[in-house]
């Protein structure tokens, strides 16, 4: 596990999220080199690498459905200022879905194992129809290395998490 997307993502359900990416890798020719490749990354909508949902929260507080936007903690105002100048952003948060901002970084005391810690900030709509954010920093995880689990498993079968589930 070495990208912030897969950080978050094992993230998510490691806390009872059913999570996917959704950010998608296009390849195009390289016009100047050719039989090269080129690649970028798009996001959904331009605002999220992940689309999560979780319906069973005695608290009522993370039910519904979640987007996020992954970073590392020092791009984590970069997105800010992104998200507000795209409107579908807006959208998600007036259709009472959530968006998050995910900023990973390492860290730990001098001379001490560093552990990869993630920064959540919750992205509101405020009643005036501007953006709040608001963060939060959860406890440091270690990172086990291993690739996240597929949404539908090895040939499509669907993981043994989502089988027991009552959606």
């Amino acid at each position: 596990m070495n990208t912030t997307t897969s950080r978050s993502l094992q993230w998510l359900r490691r806390n009872g999220w059913i999570a996917q990416v959704v950010e998608q890798n296009i390849r195009y020719p390289d016009k100047e080199h050719p039989g090269k490749m080129k690649m970028f990354k798009r996001d959904l909508w331009n605002v999220a690498d992940l689309v999560a949902i979780k319906d069973k929260n005695p608290s009522g507080t993370e039910n519904g459905v979640l987007f996020v936007q992954t970073t590392t903690t020092a791009h984590q105002a970069e997105r800010m200022a992104k998200i507000e100048g795209i409107p579908a952003a807006y959208q998600m948060l007036k259709t009472k879905n959530r968006l998050q901002i995910h900023g990973w970084a390492r860290k730990g005391a001098r001379g001490k194992r560093k552990l990869w810690q993630v920064t959540v900030t919750e992205v509101l709509l405020k009643e005036n129809g501007l953006l709040a954010f608001v963060s939060r920093a959860e406890d440091a995880v270690e990172d086990d290395s291993k690739p996240a689990e597929n949404l539908f498993g090895p040939a499509g079968e669907i993981p043994q998490q989502a089988a027991d589930s009552d959606w």
